[in-house]
């Protein structure tokens, strides 16, 4: 028989929960909505008891479980047998570890589009994930090739400074927020330690700070 569900989850095939006929009248007596799981890829029939001022989640399929006196130790679960988690009919479910219980999930087969050329692909999905999706290693090959090449290319119109000699200079890859060319040349570089080692004024710092105090900031 079909229990219906409540929530904002039950809808489409999530509206009903299947029970057998002699334990209809036992599970009716309270209310059931359905909830998705921690990963986002089943719902399940539960309901809220509070103990002790505590909120505590009873799922149906376990209370069903144990009702026929299968016992539920602490770190098993309920598994389904045909992988439908609102078939809580008692032939459909079996006590087992999580190990098992992760071995029997079904794999969710998902269509994605590769973000290179655009071709569409399927993929096993048990988790939903932000990763970028390629097709094949040629497309992924190309995004690092392309990466290498804009690293290389110089900027145009350059409008970055020296540290040391306050002089403009043309980068020699592409500047990021993470990654910033800050010295002109080598020299100028070695030069900015040294005189940081030694405690000595950086020239074009001394400068800047003349002109603040100047200007009365």
């Amino acid at each position: 028989m079909l229990i219906e569900l409540r929530g904002k989850y039950a809808i489409g095939a999530h509206r009903f929960a299947i029970v057998d006929d002699y334990d209809f009248e036992f599970v009716n007596q309270w209310k059931w909505k359905a909830k998705w799981n921690g990963a986002r890829n089943n719902v399940y029939a539960v309901r809220n008891l509070i103990v002790e001022g505590k909120t505590i989640t009873i799922r149906l399929n376990r209370l069903i479980a144990e009702r026929h006196g299968q016992v539920v130790k602490e770190g098993m679960v309920v598994d389904f047998l045909n992988h439908n988690t609102l078939d809580c009919r008692s032939q459909n479910l079996q006590v087992t570890t999580q190990c098992q219980n992760m071995n029997n999930s079904q794999p969710k087969i998902r269509e994605v589009i590769c973000v290179i050329c655009g071709c569409l692909i399927q993929q096993v999905a048990p988790i939903l994930s932000g990763r970028r999706i390629y097709c094949s290693d040629r497309c992924k090959d190309n995004v690092k090739r392309t990466r290498k090449k804009l690293k290389r290319q110089p900027v145009k119109n350059p409008s970055l400074r020296c540290l040391m000699c306050d002089s403009k200079f043309t980068p020699t890859f592409v500047q990021s927020p993470r990654k910033k060319q800050t010295f002109c040349s080598d020299v100028c570089r070695n030069k900015h330690k040294t005189r940081l080692r030694r405690g000595l004024p950086v020239p074009h710092l001394v400068k800047y700070l003349n002109q603040r105090s100047l200007s009365g900031y």
